[in-house]
Parts: C-alpha cells; structure tokens; sequence
C-alpha cells in the first residue's frame, strides 16, 4: 500500500490517501499538482512536512521507475539498446544477462525495429517507447508514467495497457487526460480552467501544394502528395509515421530528397513543435510573451497564468506551459499554422477550448499533426500517413469510410450506418444519439 498523511509540498495538499497495488490513473486538471505526486512517489521531490510511505519505506528506499512526459529528459545514451540497457548496467548486472533482458523487454513492447537506431532520429513516441523499456527493464517495485499517451496512438496506448496490467511491477502510477487510458486501470484518482484568444486573418488565396515529395532519414522514407487548401486540416497516422517530419518539410526545416513543396499567398507562417519548451527564450513569463510581441498582461491572465509574471517557463507544469505557448501563438495572425500535436499536454478542458478556437472560419490555412483519439475539432479535410505514404482520405463525413486511424467509437458509429458529419465531439454525440 502507498500510504500518504498529512503531506504538504507547495501547492499541493493531500490530508490522507491510500493507493493499493496496482494501475493507478490520475486525472486532473492542468496544474493541479498531477507531476508533482509522481515526482514524490519517486523520491525525486521530498515533502515539506507529512509523509508518503511504499509498503512502509520512504520512495527513495524504493526502486523506481520514472518516464517523463518530455521524453528527451529520459534520454541518456545515443544508441537505443544501450539506452535501454543502462539501467542493468548500473546495477552491475551480469553482463551475459543485460541481452537477454533487453530482448525481453523489446519483445514485449514491440520496438526490436528501434534497438539500433540512433536516439535522435526517433520520434516523441518512439522515445517514450524506449523510455518506458528502460524503466521496465528492472521491473521496478514502482513504475511512475508522466502522460506518457499524449505522445502514443491508440492502438499503442492500448497494448500498453494491457502490458502495464499484467506487469510485475508492485505499483504504477501514471498521470493521463486520456479517458480510455484511464478507463482500463485499477483504480482512479480525481480530480486531482482557460479561454484562447480570439485570432483574425487577412482574406487572400493561400495554398500549399506537395509535388510528389519523398524525405528520407535513415531507414524511414515518407512519400507525399497533394494540396492543402484554406481549412482546417486534419493529419493522422501511428507514432513513428512521419506527422512530426511532413510538418518540419512543409515548413522548410528539413530537405527533400525529391519533388517540390510550393506555397502560394503565404506571407506568415508559424509551425508549433509538439514540446513547448523547445520555443522557450524568455527568462520569465513576461519576458516569453514579450519574445511573441505579446503583452503579458493580456497573455497571462488568458492561460490561467496571472500572477506568475515572473515565474521561468521551464518551471510551469507542462500543461501550463503548453497553454502559454498556445495562446502566444493565437494572440497572432499567420497564413499558414502548422501545429505538431497541439492536444499534447492539455486536459480535456483545455483540449476543448482549444477545438473551439480552431473551429472559428479563417481564411488561413491550419494543419493539425496529431495521434489524438478523443477530443478533435471540426476540419475541413482528414489526411493519413500510413506505410510511409500520405493518403488523402477526404472531407467529412465521406473520409470516414476510408479513416483506418479513426478513433474507435467513429469507426463504431460508421459501421453501425450513423456516420458524423464531423470528427468533434459535438458531432459524435449527435450521431450516436441519432435514431
């Protein structure tokens, strides 16, 4: 049993909670003090005053296994194998041995395909792959995943789950705003607020157009072709796929080994990385807003932020962060926005403030890349990467026929005859209450 009483760290304050063994969730709101529990029951943060007990020893007497929702920050070694191989290293394990546990864990995860590759070249979810087979490996008594789903699919997230449940590990305490990830573990805990600012944009014809492009790294190849009209368009596909490489190319941050990316009437353009603090320049949140020609005051207050004017970026919780970087970015006006999963970090409020602001006509183009499985906003057109070649699957509700990545319950209310006119959760709720 994981005993809490009377623990007081900063904001955070819990009177007593016990968690029994097993796949724990908790959920709740950005900022709400999520991390900072998973931070203490590693032992990584120690309380203020109180106690939190595993099985009747403080966590830093305890081993355990630690996967951040920024995967970069897991990351120590270069090569996959020896990333996943280092914490059997430390222990001195036998060195005949480290190889069979490793190849244990690869199985069981399904990424043998990765165990040469370089880190770099992966992608956020492939690292929160190899992360989570690092932290496996030793099958630690407790296992703490920070959101470790906003970077996976859901066919991922799912086998995932059914791994961590039939895992040796004593404890796993993971923290989510994933609704189905949350629905297939032991016991919950919850609950452990935001507009967006309104964003204008000038009328004019815009357009990218994809000329038969191919981009290779390493062994991964991507084929592409097709035009990005005015809209909202929607980019979906596995980790791995190659959503975070198409928007680096469409941006011009990667080259092509062939065929032409042309961008018509785009005068401003503004891709947002899936890591918020890969934008930070600013010391303070003042000084970030003011970095985006922003007015901190109007900013701030905007993301639930007010008061922390002086508080660095890098020590909001990434929810928090994320919503700074989002209403930066919608506080301006741009022709082209390419955002690389934008629901990544957000609570199910946030991720529906933030379908309501995309919903809003422009005259701009807007790409989502995302894995999201449940929340999504009204779009125009649904792309979809798969085998290494981007498909265009369509406009609702048409494309939904032909959406082999679609979330499950669209897929269900397609083969039930109810399809939605839209991907939104208003439009799913209205067909699935459809007679």
């Amino acid at each position: 049993m994981i005993d809490i009483c009377d623990l007081r760290y900063h904001l955070l304050h819990i009177d007593h909670l016990k968690i029994p063994r097993g796949v724990t969730t908790i959920i709740g709101s950005n900022g709400s003090g999520k991390t900072t529990l998973l931070r203490l029951s590693a032992g990584i943060a120690v309380p203020e005053s109180g106690t939190i007990l595993i099985d009747g020893v403080p966590p830093r007497e305890t081993e355990a296994g630690w996967v951040n929702e920024f995967p970069d920050r897991n990351i120590l070694f270069s090569i996959v194998y020896d990333e996943i191989a280092s914490p059997l290293r430390f222990r001195h394990t036998a060195t005949d041995e480290i190889p069979l546990k490793v190849n244990a864990v690869v199985e069981r995860l399904g990424i043998r395909h990765l165990i040469s590759r370089k880190v770099r070249e992966l992608s956020c979810g492939e690292k929160v792959l190899v992360a989570l087979a690092a932290a496996l490996v030793c099958t630690p008594g407790i296992l703490l995943l920070d959101e470790y789903d906003t970077h996976i699919d859901g066919a991922r997230c799912s086998q995932i789950g059914h791994l961590l449940s039939a895992s040796e590990c004593g404890y796993v305490l993971l923290c989510s705003q994933n609704m189905e990830t949350a629905a297939t573990s032991d016991f919950l805990i919850t609950p452990f607020r935001y507009s967006i600012l309104p964003n204008v944009t000038e009328g004019g014809i815009v357009r990218v157009s994809l000329d038969r492009i191919c981009i290779t790294r390493g062994n991964f190849s991507l084929a592409a072709d097709g035009t990005f009209d005015k809209g909202v368009h929607l980019v979906s596909g596995a980790i791995g796929s190659g959503k975070s490489t198409l928007a680096l190319c469409i941006a011009g941050m990667l080259p092509l080994e062939r065929g032409t990316i042309q961008r018509s009437g785009i005068g401003s353009m503004m891709l947002s990385l899936q890591l918020p603090e890969h934008h930070v320049t600013g010391m303070t949140t003042a000084e970030e807003c003011t970095s985006w020609g922003c007015e901190p005051d109007t900013i701030l207050p905007s993301c639930g932020l007010m008061g922390h004017n002086k508080t660095s970026p890098l020590a909001l919780s990434r929810g928090e962060l994320k919503r700074l970087h989002l209403a930066c970015i919608f506080s301006k006006s741009y022709d082209l926005l390419l955002l690389d999963e934008p629901f990544s970090s957000l609570d199910c409020e946030e991720k529906n403030a933030f379908c309501t602001r995309i919903a809003h006509p422009t005259d701009n183009i807007t790409i989502i890349f995302t894995h999201e499985q449940s929340i999504l906003p009204k779009v125009d057109r649904i792309w979809e990467i798969e085998n290494g070649i981007l498909h265009d699957r369509g406009t609702p509700p048409d494309a939904l026929k032909t959406w082999n990545s679609a979330p499950p319950l669209i897929r269900k209310l397609v083969d039930a005859g109810k399809s939605p006119r839209n991907i939104s959760y208003g439009d799913i709720l209205e067909a699935a209450c459809r007679t």
